[in-house]
Formats: structure tokens, C-alpha cells, sequence
């Protein structure tokens, strides 16, 4: 992340590349772009492999609705606008009856799930409709997905880091 003088965080590709040990970055030529993204992407792959092998994973629809099918606790990353990226530490609670690509994830920080076992249909729709959102909607449309990432808790990546991804 890197703050602009007014300390917003900013995630310019020309600002990130030399960060990362790319200097030869010309801004907003396509090549120059394209070079640092797949020197951004090596760094990610060489410094995280685990996170950059779950980010793939994310490519596949099947792989995503495969994860989420568990029923495990998880990881939901997003990121809005130009704030820094945010988990939601939850668990996949179901699909849209009318668009299966558009999937539930339950916030295990915002309530009990226990709360909305039994509760009936308004009750799980004021959840959704709540804010800070109990249950968040988010699209499994890879060309929608963007926003946000799928992570598992278990495993490597998330151990010994309070349920955060280790860095570097």
C-alpha cells in the first residue's frame, strides 16, 4: 500500500512497481503496464505462493462454488473505491433463488448464526438489509468477482496470523 501525500492509500500500479523492484515502469503505456503487472504477479507468486495459488483458484467458478459448498469458514475480501482491502471473517450461507451466480456469506463477527437457524423469512432478510451487513451478497460472476476474494482459514496461509494472510 502506498499513502499519496494527503495519506490516502493507493494501489497505483505506478506507484506499487517500484516498490517491488520493477523501476523501468513508463505509466500508462500499455506494454509498461503489462510488464509491471506480470512483475507484480511474480512477486505475489514468489513472496505468497500459498494466497497466489488460492487467487487462482479464484478464476474457476466451479473451484469458487466448490469452496464455498463446504461450508467452512473463509475469508471474504473485498475491497471498495480506494480503501484498503477488507476481510469478513464468515461462511457461505446460500445462493439467490433467482440468480444462482449471486452468493450469501454470513459475517461470523456481525452475529451469531445460531440467532437466524430458526428465524424466519423477514429476520433473514433484515440481516441482509442491516447495516453493518450480518449476511453480505456478493456476485460468483468471474467478470463481476474482481472486488472480491475467496480465501480458505485453514491451512498455511491463515496459520499463527489471527486470520489474516501472512505477508512477505
Amino acid at each position: 500500500m502506498v499513502g499519496d501525500p494527503d495519506g490516502r492509500v493507493r494501489f497505483k500500479l505506478d506507484r506499487i512497481a517500484p516498490l517491488n523492484g520493477f523501476a523501468a515502469h513508463n505509466a500508462h503505456d500499455a506494454l509498461g503496464d503489462v510488464e509491471a503487472t506480470i512483475h507484480i504477479a511474480r512477486q505475489i507468486g514468489h513472496r505468497a505462493p500459498v494466497l497466489w495459488t488460492e487467487l487462482l483458484a479464484n478464476r474457476d467458478k466451479a473451484q469458487v462454488q466448490a469452496s464455498l459448498a463446504t461450508f467452512q469458514p473463509m475469508a471474504l475480501v473485498e475491497r471498495f473505491g480506494g480503501g484498503p482491502p477488507r476481510p469478513t471473517i464468515g461462511c457461505f450461507c446460500g445462493t439467490s433463488a433467482s440468480n444462482p451466480n449471486q452468493a450469501a456469506f454470513f459475517d461470523l463477527d456481525a452475529a451469531d448464526p445460531a440467532d437466524l437457524l430458526a428465524a424466519d423469512d423477514a429476520a433473514v432478510f433484515a440481516a441482509v438489509d442491516v447495516t453493518p451487513k450480518v449476511i453480505r451478497a456478493f456476485s460468483m460472476d468471474l467478470h463481476r468477482f474482481r472486488s472480491g476474494q475467496v480465501l480458505m482459514l485453514g491451512g498455511p496461509l491463515f496459520e499463527g496470523h489471527g486470520g489474516f494472510p501472512a505477508e512477505g
